[in-house]
């Protein structure tokens, strides 16, 4: 185990259609589909941003959904979370073959625009579970990008590589997220290959690692949240572990300037880079000796 105390470009998408839609179909429809309005998917937002930070409204789309008319889909984009569209097959307007599909396919909202579009970022309402994002390509419907987490409102970045959706796993049910996407508000350290084990990581904003970088949730390229807290609990028997391109660091509900980095870990390489996400991308803040 090395221990050691070392001192220290995305973009958002021009597209002509979105779909968001649930990942999971079911092979068989409900028999009481019609007759019951159950529903697989509720929506009580859905929004568009020209930029990553949700703060810019994209250009006004025509919409679309699996079933339901234009009133009804209407009310995912009217600004009212008391009002919601759901994937329940309505019986005088939806055809059997219709409902079927929505079923089958998943249940899905559409945007499209006129004239290419920058989107950055959705903001997204809803009562649902894991999410595909299919994006409009010579005619026909792209599978592009997934998202699981669970139901609430939440923020999704594009494109998905995009720093603000790696929390999206953590989200409380009912939970309102707002993603740590600001300059300086998340830092980690990359290994670009070999086995990596990770005891314990912690950055600190002086050079003598004596003032931790507080607040902050730990985040990782490989499993989920349980595991990344391994390398954040003060316990040098717990390790999260990775191989290949891999990376771990910690997102801060404030900007911090990273000074010092605390360590303990089984690394294979003689440096490690220190990355910092700079509001729009990851940049290498500096190369950190080991050993």
């Amino acid at each position: 185990m090395l221990l050691l105390s070392l001192p220290l470009v995305l973009a958002q998408e021009t597209l002509s259609g979105l779909r968001l839609r649930l990942s999971d179909g079911l092979s068989e429809v409900p028999e009481d589909a019609f007759a019951s309005g159950i529903s697989p998917w509720q929506v009580e937002e859905l929004a568009f941003f020209s930029d990553l930070h949700c703060t810019q409204p994209a250009a006004t789309p025509s919409l679309d959904s699996s079933v339901g008319n234009a009133s009804a889909r209407y009310q995912a984009f009217d600004g009212d979370n008391e009002t919601s569209w759901t994937g329940a097959c309505s019986p005088g307007v939806d055809s059997w073959k219709i409902c079927q599909e929505s079923w089958q396919q998943g249940a899905w909202l559409a945007a499209f625009w006129s004239t290419p579009s920058p989107v950055g970022c959705l903001l997204l309402q809803h009562q649902g579970a894991e999410l595909a994002l299919d994006r409009w390509s010579n005619s026909a419907w792209q599978p592009w990008r997934h998202f699981a987490f669970s139901s609430g409102v939440v923020q999704l970045r594009l494109p998905q590589e995009a720093v603000c959706n790696s929390e999206m796993a953590t989200v409380a049910e009912g939970g309102f997220v707002r993603p740590h996407c600001g300059p300086q508000m998340q830092w980690r350290l990359r290994s670009q290959g070999g086995s990596w084990t990770l005891y314990e990581l912690e950055f600190f904003v002086d050079s003598l690692c004596t003032e931790a970088a507080e607040f902050g949730l730990p985040l990782a390229s490989q499993g989920q949240l349980q595991l990344w807290r391994r390398f954040a609990d003060g316990d040098f028997a717990t390790a999260w572990s990775a191989s290949g391109d891999a990376w771990a660091g910690a997102a801060f509900n404030r900007s911090w300037s990273v000074r010092c980095v605390r360590v303990a870990q089984l690394f294979p390489g003689s440096s490690q880079a220190l990355e910092v996400w700079n509001g729009t991308a990851w940049a290498i803040d500096q190369v950190l000796p080991l050993g």
